[in-house]
């Protein structure tokens, strides 16, 4: 099965990978250079399930250190608006789950 047949017309050969190395070395890359723009992902079905849930219904008071009910439809608005910001946000290549967690969280 596919034995003795080749892709693309080439077989595999060390002097010609060799080459095709050489030759490519001195060329520039271009695919970092280009002019790209993160595009925003959004997601209807995603944003109606965290609202009806009431997931934005809270808001985190930096003063009493704990959650406490948003009073009125601003507050609702702003905390869903930073939910999305955070949700949207690149995460670092990697990070650290601090050890003093509940084992069953860090797994």
């Amino acid at each position: 099965m596919g034995r003795g047949k080749n892709r693309g017309g080439k077989k595999w050969n060390r002097k010609r990978k060799a080459d095709e190395k050489s030759a490519k070395s001195g060329k520039e890359r271009t695919n970092g250079a280009g002019d790209y723009h993160a595009t925003l992902n959004s997601n209807a079905k995603f944003e109606a399930y965290y609202s009806y849930v009431g997931l934005h219904s809270t808001r985190y008071d930096e003063e009493a250190k704990e959650f406490v009910p948003c009073t009125n439809d601003e507050e609702k608005h702003a905390e869903r608006d930073r939910f999305m910001n955070s949700m949207c946000s690149i995460l670092p290549a990697s990070f650290r789950v601090d050890r003093s967690l509940d084992s069953t969280i860090q797994t």
